[in-house]
């Protein structure tokens, strides 16, 4: 939304990203591209810690009595996970642990494929268009606050 606003940035985060050098003009970016593009992942993997997927990881049950951070969970407890609120927490900083598409052996099947998407899309999006506003609309007044769904 920034860079559609900023023709300037946008030119930037094209330069900066590598993707020009990376991906000639004349040709479709690949998926054996994404992997010299460390700009683009860094932005894909924000986002998704700012703007998670899912607001809540599927329920889960606890199978016995157990204690997690201090806190008694009694045997049969319904436990949400947020990764809305664990991706802004300060506390976290750098020590965040990446769970969007959630974490173990019950993470999402087809995280891989989703990852390997959103590179190949951002990347194609940014590399074959120049995005801007055509004037009728004045982004200050697009709600970008975050919703469900």
């Amino acid at each position: 939304m920034t860079l559609t606003t900023n023709q300037q940035k946008m030119k930037s985060m094209k330069k900066t990203s590598l993707l020009s050098q990376v991906v000639e003009s004349n040709r479709k970016v690949q998926e054996t591209d994404i992997d010299q593009l460390p700009c683009l992942q860094a932005v894909v993997k924000k986002t998704l810690k700012l703007h998670p997927p899912l607001l809540f990881l599927v329920p889960r049950r606890a199978m016995a009595n157990t204690v997690f951070m201090d806190s008694d969970i009694p045997k049969n407890t319904q436990v949400f996970v947020n990764t809305w609120a664990i991706g802004r927490d300060p506390d976290k900083g750098q020590h965040y642990e990446f769970i969007p598409f959630g974490a173990g052996r019950r993470m999402c099947a087809g995280m891989p494929l989703a990852h390997r998407m959103l590179h190949l899309a951002l990347s194609s999006l940014l590399h074959e268009f120049n995005w801007e506003f055509d004037g009728r609309i004045d982004a200050k007044t697009i709600d970008m606050r975050d919703r469900e769904g």
